[in-house]
């Protein structure tokens, strides 16, 4: 191909010449105004050969741009036969019997576990940054008293920051709330009671602080005054406001106050609050009938007894029966006191018993 283009460009280059010459020759014969245009032929023709003589743009350039061209397209051609046949649309795969390092990967989870679990120097000095930022940031937070700190169930204790370089134990104040007992009255009089020592003010929320730092900590009753109440009922105290009242029921002997016992008679009257009483028959009357209950023994017409309330009202009366027995109020929660009957010849006691 390139043996075509080099005698092409030979030809042409001949051709110029045989031109300039033939125009040299007719110049001499024909007119002047004819023989100008003739000469600016000649020498546009003189330039044409002038170009193609040109070491620059003539055949030796043409000559070594082509060369190059068939260096280029030779390197090119060897590249292709070292690639070797390309892949082919729905053949398989032929890969390397000696992949390079790490082709492949991980197996398993192993790969999710390397980038997971990573961690750089970087994020480790990081995340120790962040985590001691966090503690003092807490720490501020809880010496500011934006977050109070915990003295057990009922209690919290906001504390400012100089107040908590100068104190920082709170294990002065021991008061919880398993401490309220029956009797206490009301929420300040059990606070009076188990920390008389710190001035008790009421929020408007019903529950009561404590100042124990001129105004730099201050502990906080959480309880309301119903929480109170039911805590104080299931200690034994009256029923909070709005709880149902039942009448008392035996809770076992480790759970009541057992009274002073009195001894039975015809007439007996016993005036102290109470839950209940306990009746013991120690020895009756041979004729008087009686019942077998297994090995219990249930006498007839031993008499009653009746519960009254704090204002003097009877309940119902219960029969007495049982040697050993066990009485309380039907219609209230505890009662003020209880009247008895018997026939002549008993002999035992009636013991009153509070629930502790």
């Amino acid at each position: 191909m390139l043996g075509n283009i080099f005698a092409l460009v030979n030809q042409i280059a001949a051709t110029v010449q045989y031109v300039v010459q033939l125009l040299t020759r007719i110049l001499a014969a024909i007119p002047t105004t004819l023989a100008s245009d003739l000469d600016e032929l000649k020498q546009t023709v003189t330039i044409l050969n002038a170009i193609l003589g040109d070491p620059t743009y003539g055949n030796a350039e043409i000559k070594a741009e082509i060369i190059a061209m068939q260096a280029d397209v030779t390197t090119i051609l060897a590249d292709v036969v070292a690639l070797g046949a390309p892949q082919q649309t729905g053949a398989p795969v032929t890969l390397p019997t000696s992949p390079p390092a790490g082709y492949g990967g991980l197996s398993g989870s192993a790969t999710g576990d390397a980038v997971w679990l990573y961690q750089s120097s970087d994020e480790n000095s990081a995340m120790g940054l962040i985590m001691s930022t966090l503690s003092v940031f807490l720490r501020v937070m809880q010496d500011s008293g934006a977050i109070p700190t915990r003295l057990g169930p009922g209690f919290s204790y906001n504390v400012g920051f100089q107040q908590f370089i100068n104190n920082p134990n709170t294990s002065f104040f021991t008061v919880s709330i398993t401490d309220i007992q029956p009797g206490d009255a009301s929420l300040l009089d059990f606070l009076q009671r188990t920390a008389g020592s710190l001035t008790w003010n009421q929020t408007g929320l019903g529950t009561y602080w404590a100042d124990v730092g001129s105004g730099n900590a201050l502990i906080q009753c959480e309880l309301t005054e119903g929480e109170f109440e039911y805590l104080r009922m299931l200690a034994g105290g009256p029923p909070a406001k709005g709880a149902p009242v039942v009448a008392p029921v035996w809770p076992g002997l480790a759970g009541v106050t057992l009274g002073t016992p009195v001894a039975l008679a015809p007439g007996v009257t016993i005036t102290t609050p109470m839950d209940g009483v306990l009746i013991d028959i120690t020895s009756y009357p041979t004729e008087r009938g009686k019942f077998t209950f297994d090995t219990k023994i249930s006498i007839r017409n031993v008499g009653a007894l009746a519960f009254f309330t704090d204002d003097g009202e009877e309940e119902f009366p219960q029969s007495l029966g049982f040697e050993q027995a066990v009485y309380c109020p039907k219609t209230m929660k505890r009662a003020a006191g209880v009247v008895l009957r018997t026939s002549g010849g008993f002999v035992g006691t009636v013991t009153p018993w509070l629930i502790s």
